[in-house]
């Protein structure tokens, strides 16, 4: 399965054109070499509105499955990729900065200075690098191989979402046309009315419905369950 990524160079000598960009092509390569479509790349400089604006509009608008930025994870002041990335990302993975850190400590004790997070937005996985171009590939070498499932994980949750979605939208629209009037409904045999669904862990949904009975008796709540294959 391929996957499309894009990759931002977070530097303010780079963006200005005071230094050759190296980290960014190196990913880029390596990316290449493991079967990724790079359908974007970018240099911004070291200022949070514009990594999240780049990181958003890789995510929302270019919809890139990979995102990783070079640069900016470290201790000067004007290293804040990781912050802005917390305020973009949506669910984090510790564990990803972790590997990095684990396999960067048996080449350096410098690694456990890398402030770098990863993280989801919508579909897309954001990655933070450092910006050194042997050390964005170190890091990058030690997480590369787990990427590929991370991805089909996230396909595969969206998937099941839009059936969930499909489900709900085709519930409350055939209990929306079976709705019966104010007279009706207390002459007439029960009238589900759909109210919404949740999932469980193991892929489990549960919709929820009320059933008006007759007679002024008081509706019933019932729950239906569903497990997605």
């Amino acid at each position: 399965m391929s996957y499309s990524a894009a990759i931002i160079t977070v530097s303010d000598l780079a963006s200005r054109g005071a230094r050759t960009d190296t980290s960014g092509p190196a990913v880029c390569a390596m990316l290449e070499q493991a079967g990724y479509t790079v359908i974007r790349t970018a240099v911004v400089p070291d200022e949070q509105d514009e990594i999240r604006a780049v990181l958003r509009s890789c995510a929302d608008e270019t919809h890139a499955d990979l995102i990783v930025t070079t640069g900016g994870t470290g201790l000067s002041p004007r290293d804040v990729t990781p912050e802005a990335t917390l305020a973009v990302i949506e669910r984090e993975i510790r564990a990803i900065p972790v590997a990095m850190w684990v396999e960067g400590l048996k080449i350096t004790p410098r690694a456990m200075l890398s402030r770098a997070v990863a993280g989801t937005r919508g579909s897309s996985l954001i990655v933070n690098l450092p910006g050194s171009e042997k050390a964005a590939r170190e890091n990058f070498e030690a997480i590369l191989p787990a990427l590929g499932h991370g991805l089909e994980m996230l396909r595969r949750e969206l998937s099941e979402l839009a059936r969930i979605h499909a489900l709900d939208a085709g519930i409350s629209s055939a209990s929306r046309q079976r709705q019966p009037s104010a007279t009706s409904r207390q002459v007439a045999s029960k009238s589900p009315v759909y109210h919404g669904s949740a999932t469980f862990p193991g892929r489990l949904v549960c919709a929820i419905r009320s059933e008006i009975f007759p007679s002024g008796s008081p509706p019933q709540m019932r729950c239906m369950f569903r497990r997605f294959s």
